[in-house]
């Protein structure tokens, strides 16, 4: 693994970690809210879920587009658009 590759996995590893906690302090408080992915390959999302005759989300209600995303749009994402360490 080179330098940069691991430098883009350690920030990868630790907004995962932001995330989980996240998703955690939220499922905890009771905010769990049926918002289904939509976008390049999740037009299914629904139809392949196992809640899905429990969320109670129905065609037309909000969903999360997700762009086509590429590696330079993901390190922006992840703050390292500023970060000199991932150009190394």
């Amino acid at each position: 693994m080179t330098k940069k590759e691991s430098t883009l996995f350690r920030v990868l590893n630790q907004k995962l970690d932001e995330i989980l906690v996240e998703m955690a302090d939220n499922l905890h408080n009771g905010l769990v809210h049926a918002v289904p992915v939509s976008g390049k390959d999740f037009d299914k999302v629904c139809e392949q879920c196992d809640y899905r005759s429990v969320c109670g989300h129905a065609k037309g209600d909000e969903v999360r587009e997700l762009p086509d995303e590429n590696l330079e749009y993901a390190r922006k994402r992840l703050g390292g658009e500023d970060n000199n360490e991932m150009d190394s």
